[in-house]
């Protein structure tokens, strides 16, 4: 499985990449992480990701409009949210997020 976390900070990446590496590790899984600081730099990706983990609130292109972008480029990984901002909600809900 491959997963990406896209976050602008690099501690939200780190405890986000350690929740996942220890869950693969519990149920001894095979999970490859790509880390990502910006919207743009996941587009650049020429990887396929099985999960996404997406901060809304980013540098350049925010969250909302990267998941816009690869839903309008046939990418269907499943999304994740990460944010502090649940006013955002209702706006993932146009790019078929999985979770918030």
């Amino acid at each position: 499985m491959r997963v990406a976390v896209c976050d602008d900070e690099d501690c939200s990446r780190c405890v986000t990449k350690e929740a996942i590496d220890s869950y693969s590790n519990l149920h001894r899984l095979e999970i490859a992480v790509c880390e990502f600081a910006s919207g743009e730099d996941l587009l650049q990706s020429s990887l396929k990701y099985n999960v996404i983990f997406l901060d809304y609130k980013m540098g350049g292109i925010n969250g909302l409009e990267t998941a816009k972008f690869m839903r309008q480029n046939n990418v269907d990984s499943t999304i994740i949210f990460l944010t502090s901002y649940p006013d955002f909600v209702y706006e993932s809900f146009d790019v078929s997020t999985f979770r918030f």
